[in-house]
């Protein structure tokens, strides 16, 4: 058969078979748990399919693209999404926590070069899971190992805190999530303040101390200007 310059930009049968299967998880993520459980299956083939798609070379995601430049999905987007889906799917079946834990340590493996907020997200991911399914102590390890790898990133210790204080299903440990807030706060280049202080005064709330809330707003109003222009909270 003649070769035709259209040809080039023809995609593979894994090219278009993981663009379908990732583009399908999205037109059900967001209307019910059920709809999310499907999309984690959907998501969770995509996954296996992109893997088996990567080269020794790709060792962070968007060299992906030059290897695969027809594929025309935002992956990092998508693998964003992804541990949410299985996160949300994981309340309504544990087994996709062991999911989560799998993905969130495949990633790492096999992206060393992502940048520092995508593994504090990744490694965030990881810890939550191995809470949900009860191994507390070898979560305490990968938070730990987090903030003392990137001591400056805010989000690895709201990530730590929010385990002893966010969540309704568990006992809470106030003490322990505010001493973990404030080992934030003493970093002098912490890169977002801002919601470590909204978290200690959410913290603080729901502590019942409300005498400690004032010095943390007025520092929060003088890093962000009055209420009406505060950028939403990240959850």
């Amino acid at each position: 058969m003649p070769w035709h310059p259209w040809q080039s930009w023809r995609r593979s049968p894994q090219e278009r078979e993981l663009e379908r299967l990732i583009k399908t998880g999205f037109a059900r993520f967001g209307y019910s748990r059920e709809q999310e459980v499907a999309a984690a299956e959907d998501w969770l083939a995509a996954w296996g399919l992109f893997t088996t798609m990567l080269t020794p070379d790709i060792r962070a995601v968007p060299a992906f693209y030059h290897a695969h430049p027809k594929v025309r999905i935002d992956l990092e987007h998508w693998l964003m999404h992804l541990d949410m889906v299985l996160h949300n799917a994981g309340m309504e079946e544990a087994s996709y926590h062991i999911e989560r834990l799998r993905i969130s340590r495949e990633y790492q493996r096999l992206f060393p070069e992502m940048d520092a907020n995508t593994r504090v997200h990744i490694c965030r991911a990881e810890g939550e899971a191995l809470w949900e399914l009860g191994r507390q102590s070898e979560a305490e390890a990968v938070y730990h190992q987090l903030v003392a790898t990137l001591p400056d990133q805010a989000w690895g210790y709201i990530g730590w805190a929010d385990q002893y204080s966010l969540f309704r299903d568990r006992a809470h440990n106030y003490a322990r999530a505010e001493t973990l807030l404030k080992q934030a706060l003493s970093r002098l280049h912490l890169d977002d303040r801002p919601s470590v202080l909204e978290r200690l005064i959410d913290l603080y709330d729901a502590w019942n101390r409300p005498e400690d809330i004032p010095p943390l707003e007025q520092e929060l109003t003088a890093l962000r200007g009055p209420p009406g222009g505060r950028a939403p909270r990240d959850a």
